[in-house]
């Protein structure tokens, strides 16, 4: 048993140490890899599928030569990275003679973001390497972290005002303060604000705010640092706002009413949809769902026609999130069997003229931490969703695999409800005949 094991480590390391040769000039005839990225600029690393060793090689675009050792064909690990841009890997296959090209668009980095013991924390979008960059006053942990213009600014609720810091952490200033809402409002009484959403154009917020005997209002909230704050609506309890236009979706007891802001700050009424308990917009802005009458519509972006898309029977469906595809809805459903006996679940709706039934993704019964559940969004760049357990403060952040049904795992334990950047629009994506440099003969 013990020869047969130092035969598999030596054919294993037989393996790998060739690859340090087939970058260093060594051996027979070459391989070529032509490296294109978009956009270009990013560093090419390459190395053996089964190490974590890798040799620099330029940056995009150009050709990176391989030099075979005669054991053919080769898989080779290629990996482009570029400062604000997720890293891209890729396996190759080579072979001697072999002009393989190897085309990756680069998508942008995209931060989670959350609180966490009073601190403001930036990390991967996929959770990892999370840091501290900013300490926090009295925050509040049921609030998510809102991301300004991509990812040029993040607004978080501490000390009860929505404070603004830039990425790296540094405080770049205030976007309301209790005290600018009751001025706005034209009263006295303290305001306590809560739930903000950012305007896509960047120019501000929209937050909400309570005061007196149940009286409450939606704020617009320039960034700029000179214009006050200005009451949109009274009345208001939630409100969302479109991705690609400056439009927001403010809620009432009534119904819903879609505004449009305009750069000089004025507001305009576009749509009064009454009824309507929740509304959100697909990714692309192109359609939007609604909560109405307890069951789940779905309808165009100029608010034409909604189209019932479930018939729960039952109280819901809320906290709605589009799939990143715009394809499904995700909600929630609240399940009775008494008053005691109360569970939630997360249901994935196709939207109209999408095949498939519904898909229950996440049921509460059961569950490890709480039967009280919502969808928060999806991780950048995966199909893995990320869902609210318990009642915050008392909660935590579970992900589930859309691709493994069934698959749970805990992202955050005792922290705030978390956030992600947005991704800023990049360049058209780059040709497959794009033209490569020509490296020197040693420069591999």
């Amino acid at each position: 048993m013990r020869t047969f094991l130092l035969w598999a480590c030596l054919a294993s390391l037989l393996t790998i140490l060739p690859a340090a040769a087939q970058f260093e000039g060594e051996g027979g005839p070459k391989a070529w890899v032509a490296c294109i990225s978009d956009p270009p600029g990013a560093r090419i690393l390459v190395g053996h599928p089964m190490s974590q060793e890798s040799w620099e090689k330029g940056v995009t675009p150009t050709r990176v030569p391989v030099y075979d050792l005669g054991h053919t064909p080769r898989e080779l690990r290629f990996t482009f990275e570029k400062p604000g841009y997720e890293p891209y890997t890729s396996l190759v296959t080579v072979s001697a003679g072999d002009e393989v090209r190897l085309v990756a668009r680069l998508e942008p980095r995209r931060f989670l973001t959350y609180v966490s013991d009073g601190k403001l924390v930036m990390a991967n979008a996929d959770g990892s390497t999370p840091t501290d960059v900013a300490s926090l006053e009295q925050p509040l942990s049921w609030e998510a972290p809102v991301w300004i213009d991509g990812a040029r600014a993040v607004a978080v609720w501490a000390a009860g005002e929505l404070a603004l810091y830039g990425p790296e952490g540094k405080r770049l200033g205030t976007a309301i303060t209790p005290a600018q809402a009751a001025q706005a409002l034209g009263i006295q009484q303290p305001v306590a604000l809560w739930g903000a959403v950012a305007l896509p154009s960047g120019q501000g917020l929209v937050c909400l705010g309570a005061w007196g005997q149940g009286e409450s209002a939606a704020f617009l909230c320039p960034i700029d640092g000179d214009s006050p704050a200005k009451v949109i609506a009274k009345g208001a309890v939630r409100v969302s706002a479109a991705p690609r236009e400056d439009m927001v979706a403010v809620t009432t007891s009534e119904g819903t009413v879609v505004y449009g802001i305009r750069a000089s700050g004025d507001v305009d009424i576009l749509s009064d949809l009454p009824g309507v308990s929740e509304l959100t917009w697909s990714p692309d802005g192109s359609h939007v769902a609604a909560a109405l009458k307890g069951e789940l519509y779905v309808g165009d972006g100029g608010f034409g026609k909604l189209i019932q898309v479930t018939a729960s029977e039952q109280a819901g469906p809320v906290d709605l999130v589009w799939h990143p595809n715009g394809k499904a809805v995700l909600c929630t459903i609240h399940r009775y069997l008494t008053v005691r006996s109360r569970w939630d679940e997360i249901w994935l709706v196709h939207a109209p003229g999408v095949e498939g039934e519904p898909v229950l993704l996440v049921d509460g019964r059961g569950h490890p931490h709480s039967a009280s559940l919502a969808p928060l969004g999806f991780v950048p760049y995966s199909n893995r969703l990320a869902y609210r357990v318990g009642i915050p403060p008392d909660h935590r952040t579970y992900l589930t695999d859309l691709s493994q049904p069934g698959s749970n795992e805990v992202l955050l334990f005792n922290s705030g409800i978390p956030s992600w950047s947005e991704a800023v629009a990049g360049a058209p994506p780059v040709s497959e005949d794009a033209e490569v440099d020509e490296p020197e003969e040693d420069s591999a």
